[in-house]
């Protein structure tokens, strides 16, 4: 929905910000005797916040929107491409790199990457309204091909009145112009949605652009990272993770090599075969990912579902949803996923829940080969291939999973877990929090001066998170996979934040530890768990000493291998196939993936 606004917003419509001023404010208290399920809303303090599953700014009939929903249609590459008719990651840090040194004498970087990007017909042809980091021209049109009048015809989920009002106007808009911190939140938004599609392929063809806009160095980027601390470290994670570095393709595939989302997404990476998957779990998700089934189609329920003048919620039955299933606790939301990565690629979806580490798997494939194992079941020995799918709840710590909470991150965690689909009822995900708890310090102020060492209040935080995740468990019906807090990559002394970071690898070496001693389990079928009963539904992806590389300057002897940083606190890509072998050797039914 976040989306869709500001693309709404860019071109042209009108969002309704008075009604947002127009509400009265409430407070919400925090009442930790309270039943959670009572709880309404996010503890924002708007008094219509939970009443609705999104407030929407926009009208959601419009010609505006219909424009933008069809151009997000027809943003689709259904075939694996080649450099002569599709550049690929490393073309883009090529030309980046090019800009780089002769930039005294580029006057538009945009203008320049766009000069470069044109030599491919098909990025020539990108629907003009969906371009939302071209900020230059006033009048645009919906897209750059003349031959609208079919696409006019196929517009979703509207009335044939409105179809025909439509219709008689001419495929332009207004732009306006977006604020550098709106450009990098709507990339967040598309990049991070687990609609994937439109929304990642959009997320991925700006990142040029906004590359050449905003250079690390240059002085607009300090800026944003003085001002817009949290939306620039986004910023520079996605970029990261979807162009990587420049590396000589004969070394790709020589030891730890990080593969770009680019690539991935836009089908340079061959896909893992499934020629010998026999999967009911992706005959499920075939079914779902039916070719009537567009991602407007989607959009449309969502907006209706949402919506406050719905009057009820969407039933099964409603003939608008062909047969998908819906949010299992609250059945007005659509919950099909449309994941389809590369678009050729069918694999079923793992979901991927938590901090903002969860975009390092965000979008790859995970290949685990049963057969790798003593402790799989016999008749089971085929690979099981599933996409990671984000649900990211960001800013989550540890410490906000416990049910008391009564802060944002604890709804959103919730947000995200009850939107998972129905299919996924009694199955595996993957979640992730920790980092920040680590980071910004265990147990904030309060325990502050509690403690000779941080050990206690680790050891503390550590139990209260998996005691609470416990219940999260069992309440959704779902097996957990738990990411490990990844160490810092190494900073030198010059730089300010190396004296902080070698105290939190500290911390978050004694994380990892306590971890591992709470849900340590049997190494072999006939060697007996030790975990306590309540932790029986959680599993830990004991991966983090395979990231650690030595060095003598840090207090723990380590620092993160250089091969998996993506931005000095996250990893990258680079770290799959140690998941896929932590996920294998963790101790959980690989049938339940």
């Amino acid at each position: 929905i976040g989306a869709l606004a500001l693309l709404f917003y860019r071109a042209g419509g009108n969002l309704d910000v008075d009604k947002l001023m127009r509400m009265d404010s409430v407070t919400i208290t925090d009442t930790e005797g309270d039943d959670e399920g009572t709880q309404m809303g996010c503890g924002c303090g708007m008094a219509g916040c939970g009443s609705t599953p999104c407030f929407i700014a926009f009208p959601c009939s419009s010609h505006v929107l219909d424009m933008i929903l069809c151009a997000l249609d027809e943003l689709s590459f259904t075939s694996p491409p080649t450099r002569e008719i599709f550049p690929e990651a490393s073309d883009i840090l090529s030309q980046l790199a090019l800009m780089t040194r002769k930039a005294d004498t580029i006057g538009n970087p945009v203008d320049a990457m766009h000069g470069f990007l044109s030599q491919w017909q098909i990025l020539r042809d990108l629907p003009s309204i969906l371009q939302f980091w071209d900020n230059d021209n006033e009048v645009g049109m919906a897209y750059s091909q003349t031959e609208t009048t079919d696409r006019r015809d196929d517009k979703c989920c509207r009335t044939n009145n409105q179809q025909t009002q439509t219709q008689q106007q001419p495929d332009r808009f207004q732009k306006r112009t977006l604020p550098p911190v709106i450009l990098l939140l709507l990339l967040k938004l598309l990049y991070s949605s687990p609609i994937s599609g439109p929304f990642l392929q959009l997320a991925c063809l700006s990142m040029p652009y906004l590359a050449a806009r905003f250079p690390p160095a240059s002085r607009e980027g300090r800026l944003l990272a003085r001002y817009y601390k949290s939306h620039w470290a986004y910023y520079v994670f996605i970029r990261a993770l979807v162009l990587g570095e420049r590396v000589k393709k004969h070394r790709r595939t020589r030891g730890i090599y990080h593969v770009p989302i680019w690539d991935v997404v836009f089908g340079f990476e061959e896909p893992p075969s499934t020629d010998r998957e026999t999967d009911e779990k992706k005959d499920e998700f075939l079914l779902m990912l039916d070719s009537n089934n567009k991602v407007s189609n989607y959009l449309c329920r969502t907006l209706q579902a949402c919506s406050p003048n719905s009057g009820k919620p969407i039933s099964n039955s409603n003939a608008t949803n062909n047969g998908l299933p819906f949010h299992r606790h609250n059945s007005a939301l659509p919950s099909i996923i449309q994941h389809r990565i590369p678009s050729y690629s069918t694999h079923a979806p793992i979901f991927v829940v938590g901090d903002s580490h969860v975009l390092s798997l965000a979008w790859r494939t995970l290949c685990i080969h049963p057969s790798m194992t003593s402790t799989n079941s016999d008749g089971f020995q085929n690979p099981i291939y599933r996409t990671a799918v984000p649900y990211p709840a960001t800013g989550l710590k540890a410490w906000h999973v416990r049910s008391s909470t009564r802060f944002f991150t604890h709804y959103n965690l919730r947000t995200c877990l009850q939107r998972i689909p129905s299919s996924s009822l009694g199955q595996s995900i993957i979640l992730s929090a920790g980092e920040i708890d680590c980071r910004e310090g265990i147990g904030g102020s309060l325990l502050q001066g509690y403690y000779h060492n941080c050990s206690d209040a680790v050891e503390r935080t550590v139990k209260e998170y998996l005691s609470a995740l416990a219940v999260i468990a069992e309440e959704y019906e779902l097996k957990i996979l738990l990411m490990p807090v990844a160490p810092h990559a190494y900073r030198s002394e010059k730089n300010g934040k190396s004296v902080g970071r070698a105290r939190r690898r500290e911390t978050m070496c004694l994380w990892n530890k306590i971890l591992r001693r709470e849900l340590a389990r049997g190494q072999t079928s006939t060697e007996p768990d030790n975990i306590p009963e309540e932790y029986c539904r959680i599993f830990l992806l004991d991966y983090e000493r395979k990231l650690q590389h030595a060095d003598k300057n840090s207090p723990v002897g380590y620092v993160l291998h250089p091969s998996y940083n993506a931005d000095y606190t996250h990893v990258n890509g680079a770290i799959l196939p140690l998941v896929e072998d932590a996920i294998l050797h963790c101790g959980c039914d690989l049938t339940l993936l």
